[in-house]
């Protein structure tokens, strides 16, 4: 399958923001924020109860990498509001032998676990960066439902991480793509 450009892809899913900001609920699919929810579906963020669910994130992750079932392992990494959830709701039914994590991942820091738990069990990995401009992310932040929004303040510390820290393939990842920034594509030289 070909990966396809966000604004493309957000015309077609029918997912409104609102809902996309709810974890994905797929055996394929390990999201962070299933870990942040409370009994009503809202979120509550404190530094302590954030720690908590990336270390469970991370551990379902190791859990699920090593399934012989799981062929291919994707990292989606963005700020929230990105379009990740979004995009991983289209995919994580059409290919349920690849492993999708979920999560913002800004840092190579923070990547580097969860590659090396796919390299021990020798699964390839690709990094899908949804790389949407920081006035659309806040926007669509701004649209979630009131117990679901991150303070726009992380959501801007979360789009200079990763823009400090872009995902490369020198990180031990086959592929990155760059999904929701426009591509420029070089210019072959005028002839003289």
């Amino acid at each position: 399958m070909r990966w396809t450009h966000v604004y493309a892809l957000l015309a077609t899913v029918g997912v409104s923001v609102a809902e996309a900001a709810e974890p994905v609920q797929a055996a394929n699919v390990v999201s962070q924020d299933r870990y942040l929810l409370l009994g009503d579906g809202t979120y509550f963020f404190t530094p302590e109860r954030h720690e908590r669910a990336r270390k469970k994130a991370a551990a379902e992750f190791r859990r699920k990498v090593s399934s012989r079932k799981i062929a291919e392992v994707v990292l989606l990494v963005g700020t929230p509001g990105a379009g990740k959830t979004t995009y991983v709701k289209r995919l994580a039914g059409r290919k349920p032998h690849t492993l999708f994590f979920d999560a913002t991942l800004t840092t190579t820091k923070r990547r580097a676990p969860l590659i090396r738990a796919a390299q021990r069990v020798g699964k390839p990995i690709r990094i899908v960066w949804m790389d949407t401009p920081l006035a659309l992310a806040l926007s669509r932040n701004g649209r979630r439902p009131k117990g679901r929004r991150v303070p726009n303040g992380n959501v801007r510390a979360y789009y200079a991480e990763i823009h400090a820290s872009p995902p490369r393939t020198a990180e031990g990842v086959r592929a990155v793509r760059v999904v929701g920034r426009k591509q420029t594509q070089p210019q072959p030289r005028p002839k003289r």
